[in-house]
């Protein structure tokens, strides 16, 4: 009769603990991370700017002065996979590692989505540079102006008059395009990277600058 009770007691302690151990595995499996809530940027698709968002349909948008792409993604616990693009591992709100294929994370800022517009009526100013390391820099400044999505750009204060509409990207990033000309930009501290694209002088030439200082307006 003892070894029965044994037995028996034996096997219910065993089930209990293989059925907390499913349940478990289940709340693992379970925790996939929510890449919506994040942006990844910075110079990713053949040493340009890109800026990369997630939707809540599984495609993610690549936004460069150049291209709008939108490619599939999927998520996998902590991992986040953009079909043809790579993958990147994110913990702790930071890339921890990752894999390149089209995008190139070497160089990529996680950044999380704002609840509010961060660049709304915000200036910022510094050297830009051709990309091609030909030597030329300029003084550019950008200012944005007190609604959602005005800017303007230039290379003086008052000739930067925040009359144009851009995109506004999870109310940290932004792009700008019109004919001969597109920006991308992201806010990263109390920084603006951007690229510029022009066709200004036969071009297209492009132009960074990660060194766009926030100044009071």
């Amino acid at each position: 009769m003892k070894t029965t009770v044994k037995v028996i007691t034996a096997t219910f302690i065993l089930s209990i603990f293989f059925s907390c151990s499913s349940d478990d595995d289940k709340k693992t499996a379970m925790a996939d991370i929510d890449p919506t809530n994040y942006v990844i940027a910075g110079k990713m698709l053949n040493n340009h700017v890109a800026i990369v968002t997630f939707s809540s349909n599984a495609k993610a948008s690549i936004k460069t002065t150049d291209l709008d792409i939108e490619a599939d993604f999927t998520v996998d616990g902590d991992i986040v996979k953009i079909e043809n693009y790579g993958y990147v591992k994110i913990q702790n709100d930071a890339i921890t590692s990752f894999e390149n294929e089209e995008l190139d994370f070497d160089q990529a800022h996680l950044l999380k989505k704002s609840p509010d517009n961060v660049l709304k009526n915000k200036y910022f100013v510094g050297p830009i540079n051709v990309s091609s390391g030909a030597g030329f820099e300029q003084i550019f400044h950008i200012r944005f102006g007190t609604s959602e999505t005005l800017y303007g750009y230039g290379e003086t204060f008052n000739s930067a008059v925040p009359n144009k509409e851009f995109e506004l990207i999870a109310n940290i990033a932004g792009k700008y395009q019109q004919e001969g000309f597109s920006n991308v930009f992201y806010r990263l501290d109390d920084k603006l990277i951007c690229e510029v694209r022009t066709n200004q002088f036969g071009g297209p030439i492009y132009f960074y600058s990660e060194e766009l200082v926030q100044q009071p307006q």
